[in-house]
């Protein structure tokens, strides 16, 4: 992530859970780090909802999410209707 050409600012908690944001001209985003180990990534498109980027096991790769629930959800099809 460029972060020269955006304006950002560091939001420490006592957890030691630091927030990185990132403005620039299409989008937001913000990185949030526990333990210095990156969670995930919260991407605020400008016209768009937003949606998240979480890193897989080795780290290598980003997973996009709609949002951080991890639960299963199962299809709710209409298969029959009378």
């Amino acid at each position: 992530m460029d972060r020269k050409a955006c304006r950002s600012a560091w939001h420490r908690t006592p957890l030691r859970i630091r927030r990185w944001r990132l403005r620039q001209e299409d989008q937001v985003r913000e990185e949030v780090r526990i333990k210095g180990e990156l969670r995930y990534v919260r991407v605020t498109p400008r016209n768009g909802r937003p949606y998240f980027l979480i890193p897989d096991v080795n780290g290598a790769t980003f997973i996009r999410r709609e949002s951080l629930d991890s639960s299963l959800k199962v299809p709710m099809w209409v298969l029959f209707s009378f």
